[in-house]
């Protein structure tokens, strides 16, 4: 293995399921167990690639434990699934083959297996294409007796892999993940390895009551039924069957009860991984900051996020593959406080992969998007957290901000248009009445700069969303109408090079934002389905006309864009959506 790299991806999601656990269990243990044996591949010389998978698509927080962990990894990748299997696919669709060499070796594991130390340096030893580190005979056949690598006729959905057999078995992979029932044991079955279970008998099992994986409808077993002939078949015509092999005695385990091994006492495998007692108390509010190339300003944003006089918080970079010096600013940012952490991601996303997998990890009460390139002031969390604390029915609260240019000088005449289109210039202090309305009409509640909300009020942010996730999140606070108007400008909002302006004028962007406003349009009350409509008409102008529906906007946007912005030329230009 001295030529290859081991690619370690590890799936996880938020909450858990209901099986039967051991005393030791967390997710966090198992996490830490897998870091373990990863330092210990590390220190015997092999190259190795972490990557953490996370699961979006509940819009909930994962556990606290595991999303502690997560800057420990290389880098992050973001799906939506909402279940093993579908997640799953997810995942495998946005392997990049192309980027690896076929000798490399893939570790697919989820977040419920018990490592030992010397686990990931038993898997390089192996030799066959499948290799699993720990085997349950009921389901995935009993292996070969005798200890060391044994040939086994199943395996499970954690597993080691070359990349040319991943490669060559990846549609098969893909197509039995859509055939209910145990998908690993018919993807096993169709690459020509799973054979324990012989005979057309095994096609019509899933009508039979006593079936393993019962299913709800007579549907149901119909089409697991058909992906067990389809898996059946390739097995009886495949020249070459898969070579798959699991080592005895297994060296990791999947922590449930009900399909632990004897091969170890996991106990005490456990212990040096358990959690440790806080030492220090846990932030009230996480500040998810998704930056790209943001190297120009993210040192004069982040200093004055550590200048606050609320000291409880929380600062999470998702890195969105920058290529400047954005993560060197990071990373000694996060050796400097350890309030500040960095995470980045294996693919640029369009800001709402990185704003989502930061949202995953903000396990605290409280959490608010922020920019790279926008500053806080001093007493900007002070503000908002106050009337969050005070009132529990509150969602979400939300200050005004200051416009200024590339330079910091305030844009007065240009922020009195924003506050004036907005509706911010007409609220009072306090609760802000009609704010769904004015959310939709206006985008009232800057949540990309000035805006707090509960943790539990922010949700999944649809895919659709793409670059303008600070609009969803502040309709996810409006929608309840529970929204509080800090009544003062509490950070500077920097304008420069058109940032705001070209935008609006772009046609994916436009597609977006109709995708938007249809989905805010399920929910809506008939009094709000009339500035919808007028939404959807104008972005669906500029989705087929691009740049031509608002050319002087866009010109006096490139103007801005090749010079600092000043009161004068920013004084006539339209107000954003």
């Amino acid at each position: 293995m001295s030529e290859s790299m081991v690619r370690v991806f590890l799936r996880t999601c938020p909450g858990d399921n209901n099986k039967e656990r051991p005393d030791w269990y967390s997710k966090g243990t198992c996490v830490r167990s897998l870091l373990g044996a990863v330092d210990a591949l590390r220190a015997s010389g092999v190259a190795v690639e972490t990557t953490m998978v996370v699961d979006t698509s509940s819009g909930k927080a994962l556990d606290a434990d595991v999303a502690d962990l997560a800057p420990d990894f290389d880098h992050l990748i973001e799906v939506k699934g909402g279940n093993n299997r579908t997640s799953l696919r997810a995942f495998y669709r946005s392997l990049p083959f192309d980027d690896y060499e076929d000798d490399d070796l893939l570790y697919f594991v989820e977040d419920d297996h018990l490592h030992r130390r010397d686990a990931l340096l038993t898997l390089t030893t192996g030799t066959a294409e499948y290799r699993f580190l720990y085997s349950f005979a009921p389901h995935h056949g009993e292996p070969e007796p005798g200890e060391g690598w044994r040939a086994v006729p199943g395996g499970t959905s954690s597993y080691g892999v070359q990349v040319a057999a991943c490669r060559r078995d990846h549609l098969w992979h893909l197509l039995m993940l859509n055939g209910g029932g145990a998908w690993d044991e018919l993807t096993y079955r169709a690459i020509g390895a799973n054979a324990f279970r012989d005979g057309w008998e095994y096609v019509v099992r899933p009508f039979h009551p006593d079936n393993l994986f019962p299913h709800r409808s007579k549907l149901g077993s119909l089409r697991h039924s058909v992906a067990r002939a389809v898996a059946e078949t390739a097995r009886r015509t495949r020249r070459t069957p898969a070579t798959i092999e699991c080592y005895v005695p297994n060296p990791a385990c999947h922590a449930e009860t009900a399909v632990m091994t004897d091969h170890a006492d996991w106990a005490v495998v456990a212990t040096p991984y358990l959690p440790e007692p806080a030492t220090a108390p846990e932030p009230t509010v996480t500040l998810v900051l998704p930056v790209l190339n943001g190297a120009d300003y993210l040192e004069e944003t982040v200093d004055a996020i550590r200048a606050q006089t609320r000291e409880d918080w929380r600062l999470l970079i998702v890195d969105d593959v920058s290529t400047d010096d954005t993560v060197a600013i990071a990373t000694r940012y996060a050796a400097e406080d350890p309030r500040i952490r960095l995470v980045r991601m294996r693919d640029n996303t369009r800001k709402r992969g990185a704003s989502a997998v930061g949202f995953a990890l903000a396990t605290t009460e409280y959490a608010m998007e922020a920019n790279a390139d926008d500053v806080l002031h001093p007493d900007a969390l002070e503000k908002l957290l106050a009337p969050l604390e005070q009132d529990p029915t509150l969602a979400a609260s939300f200050g005004g901000h200051r416009n200024v240019d590339s330079i910091g000088r305030e844009l007065t005449e240009y922020g009195d248009v924003i506050a004036e289109y907005t509706g911010r210039a007409g609220l009072s202090e306090g609760r802000a009445p009609g704010i769904r309305r004015l959310q939709i009409s206006r985008g009232t509640i800057p949540a990309g700069t000035a805006a707090t909300l509960r943790r539990t009020a922010i949700g999944a942010i649809p895919t659709y969303t793409n670059t303008h996730t600070d609009f969803w999140l502040g309709w996810q606070a409006a929608r309840t109408d529970a929204v509080c108007y800090c009544g003062e400008r509490i950070a500077d909002y920097r304008v420069h090079g058109g940032n705001t302006l070209r935008a609006m004028f772009r046609r994916k962007k436009a597609r977006d934002r109709m995708h938007m406003y249809l989905a805010i349009a399920r929910e809506s009350h008939r009094d709000e389905l009339l500035p919808i409509a007028r939404k959807l008409v104008d972005n669906g102008i500029i989705a087929v006309f691009g740049p031509l529906a608002g050319r002087r906007f866009a010109a006096q946007a490139k103007e801005l864009s090749q010079a600092p912005a000043t009161d004068e030329t920013l004084e006539t230009v339209g107000s954003p959506e």
